[in-house]
């Protein structure tokens, strides 16, 4: 579980520091929160959606560097997106975490479906 924190939703009439340049069809931006104090964005996979919890990876860090998802680097070349829907899957109720480095971006990924997403590039 992440760290309870000070959470700025992002929309098209935000501050700076939030992504307003990214158009997803999903409304995606307003569903990625910021944590100033720690400079990271926070996303919450829905379990009852029907898109798997990769596509959520992709679409938030998308919306945190303002790129389009199809102009990304594949998934693929830093992880298996289906081991990665497999596992958070069956570990919904314990507290396994992925961390991995994509698109210039430290992705934490957890079971409860909570992403955290911190820019490492400057």
């Amino acid at each position: 579980m992440l760290p309870p924190c000070n959470v700025a939703m992002t929309d098209s009439t935000g501050p700076k520091e939030t992504v307003d340049s990214f158009e997803e069809p999903l409304d995606m931006q307003d569903r990625i929160g910021y944590d100033p104090m720690t400079d990271t964005y926070h996303a919450r996979h829905s379990w009852e959606e029907a898109d798997p919890i990769w596509l959520t990876v992709i679409r938030g860090v998308g919306a945190v560097t303002g790129q389009e998802p199809t102009a990304m680097d594949s998934l693929y070349s830093v992880l298996d997106p289906e081991a990665l829907e497999s596992l958070m899957a069956s570990t919904r109720e314990h507290s396994v975490q992925v961390r991995f480095v994509y698109e210039g971006c430290t992705v934490t990924v957890a079971g409860s479906g909570d992403i955290s997403i911190q820019s490492t590039s400057e």
